[in-house]
């Protein structure tokens, strides 16, 4: 029975030669479907002979001319074979197997009111036996359509592989594709390949080598077959004086779960420490929401949702090496044991970087709650409901004061154990400084705020309500929010009318912000619109058009429009160099894409360096940014 042969793909010896495969394409598959009945009184011989008579009329029909279809007699040799012992070891192949032959042992029982399914794929061009799988069905009409059902949805077709530039995309050359209509049907979307290396032995036989860890997906049919290649290795393509060439023979996937055995490939014993990603769509698609759960003491992670087809699984130690595996789906549940190189500091740098990840997240919500606040404050204040306006700034200060400083404890001690992890100059840690240094900033502004709306509230005086609507001002010119900083400080302006060097400073905004062109226009929508909502994936096509934009703001010196885009490339760069590091020491990395990523971190470099040097002289000339002075000193 099937149950005695081993359930994952494996190896046989001997084979076609490679040359002869590759002109192959006006010739049929020759499939030999061998049906084993059990020996319920059910089978009867009427019935046996009416599902063998269906089998191959539909079978027939649903090939066409791309493969010759026979129904093994009771008496045919290759029965005799699948019972052999030497089955299993594969060893041995029916010694009249036909030139590109595949063969479908089937057997066929029923057991409590269900007629049941076995088979598996044979395939004699490349030596390889595909997983064992089942199908059940309680209606004895339906029989002969499942088997025809099992045949056409494991038919797995062959095709020699020839790489492109790169290991991107691949040629491919299909047997039987003189029939592209029958061929396409079998290869529909989505089609996933698995390539193998073919290796000639001493003796001159071929032997079948899957290369690990790699997968092709069919992209282009027709006259140019091709598959784009995904595959953790740097040259999946890798050749010796051995290797003859490559072919791929199609996989039957499904929808299905997996069980990942990760283990240490000097130990063998599990590795600690590690998160583990998996999804359906690509490996750059996968983020927080994709992490599985922690690995068992054992090693061991089973996924409780199904995957599509294929699953997407990252391995990360550490905030830098991580491993990406492209795993098939091909059964209701998968298993795979991944062996990974394991990195003596992943276990610090993991711990560094969750608290790093956390304390990011919590400067994030805190300058969230500090916006929604200053937004409040300011329509209280708008309303002159001044009581409520202080009332809101205490709550406010309140809250933040302890989030602050225990951020900036936490802040402290990530600066200390950066320096022995060499994570010290990670854009992530710099931007947290810099984020605890601004929220500083307003902290103390909120506390002039305070004073200002107290003796506002106190005096009800024109000064000090000018000098509370100069802080609000500050907070919106800080914020971006250049439209809102204009009406406070024309506010500001009308609460006490004789501040000639305020009216000064806001004539000189007002002129700053004016719209001078269509091409000043355009550039400030792309900052504003575009840029800041723009994918990291998609940076490199949307540079050129950064570089333009501070062209434009440069020409009328607009400073104010190019401090957004100096804050939203600082986000960018953090997620860029994260990158480099992570494909840095990643031993696996590919390395053209290391290059890439580096090439636009530089980029971005110079754009920030060129933005930075921009703004930094039209601060100069311009006296600084709103809310780096005092309110009162800027009211007198």
């Amino acid at each position: 029975m099937l149950a005695a042969a081993a359930l994952g793909l494996a190896l046989l010896t001997a084979g076609p030669a490679l040359a002869e495969l590759e002109d192959r394409a006006d010739q049929p598959y020759r499939v030999v479907v061998a049906l084993r009945f059990g020996d319920s009184p059910l089978f009867t011989s009427q019935f046996v002979s009416a599902t063998r008579r269906q089998v191959l009329d539909q079978l027939a029909a649903h090939f066409g001319g791309l493969a010759e279809v026979r129904l093994a007699a009771p008496d045919d040799p290759i029965l005799r074979w699948l019972e052999s012992p030497g089955l299993e070891k594969l060893t041995s192949w029916p010694a009249d197997a036909p030139d590109g032959g595949k063969l479908f042992p089937i057997d066929v029982d029923y057991n409590d009111g269900v007629y049941t399914l076995e088979w598996r794929q044979l395939d004699a061009d490349t030596r390889q036996i595909g997983p064992l799988h089942t199908r059940a069905t309680a209606n004895r009409r339906w029989v002969g359509k499942a088997i025809c059902l099992a045949v056409r949805g494991d038919f797995s077709p062959v095709a020699v592989v020839t790489p492109a530039a790169g290991q991107g995309e691949v040629k491919l050359a299909f047997r039987g594709a003189a029939w592209p209509d029958e061929l396409k049907k079998n290869l529909a979307a989505p089609c996933l390949l698995e390539p193998l290396r073919v290796e000639r032995q001493r003796s001159g036989a071929l032997v079948y080598v899957p290369i690990p860890n790699t997968l092709l997906r069919l992209t282009a049919t027709g006259d140019a077959w091709r598959a784009t290649c995904e595959s953790n290795l740097s040259d999946p393509w890798r050749t010796n004086p051995r290797v003859v060439g490559f072919q791929a023979i199609k996989l039957a996937t499904q929808r299905g779960r997996f069980t990942l055995h990760v283990v240490d490939e000097q130990s063998g014993g599990p590795v600690p420490g590690c998160l583990v990603y998996a999804g359906s769509n690509s490996f750059q698609a996968l983020g927080d929401a994709d992490r599985l759960e922690m690995p068992d003491r054992s090693g061991r992670v089973t996924t409780s949702r199904s995957f599509d087809h294929v699953a997407y699984i990252k391995i990360v130690q550490g905030s830098s090496s991580s491993v990406q595996i492209p795993l098939p789906i091909t059964s209701d549940c998968c298993e795979l044991t991944c062996k990974i190189r394991v990195d003596a500091a992943a276990g610090a740098r993991s711990d560094f970087d969750r608290q790093l990840s956390f304390l990011v997240q919590d400067l994030q919500a805190l300058t969230a709650a500090l916006d929604s606040d200053v937004g409040q404050v300011n329509g209280l204040h708008q309303n002159k409901r001044y009581e409520e306006a202080l009332k809101q700034v205490e709550r406010t200060l309140n809250f933040v004061r302890p989030f602050e400083r225990a951020a900036e404890e936490t802040g402290q001690k990530l600066v200390q154990q950066a320096a022995p992890l060499k994570l010290a100059n990670t854009q992530r840690l710099q931007w947290v400084q810099s984020q605890l240094r601004e929220i500083a900033l307003r902290v103390k502004d909120l506390e002039g705020l305070s004073e200002a709306l107290r003796k506002t509230i106190a005096s009800d005086d024109a000064k000090n309500r000018a000098g509370v609507l100069l802080r609000l001002a500050g907070q919106a010119e800080q914020e971006g929010q250049i439209d809102a900083a204009i009406e406070k400080y024309t506010a500001a302006i009308a609460e006490w009318p004789d501040q000639p060097k305020l009216l000064a400073r806001l004539e000189r905004l007002k002129s700053i912000w004016k719209i001078k062109s269509p091409a000043h226009a355009a550039a400030r929508d792309f900052v504003y619109q575009i840029w800041a909502d723009t994918d990291v994936s998609q940076l490199d096509r949307a540079l050129p058009q950064a570089r333009k934009s501070l062209d434009e703001l440069e020409k009328v010196h607009d400073y104010l429009t190019a401090v957004k885009l100096l804050k939203i490339n600082g986000t960018f760069l953090a997620e860029l160099q994260d990158r480099v590091d992570q494909l840095t020491n990643d031993p696996t990395a590919d390395r053209a894409a290391l290059e890439k990523v580096s090439k636009i971190l530089g980029d971005f470099a110079a754009l920030q360096t060129a933005t930075g040097k921009f703004v930094d002289e039209e601060l100069k000339s311009s006296g600084g940014r709103g809310g780096e002075e005092a309110p009162g000193a800027a009211a007198e």
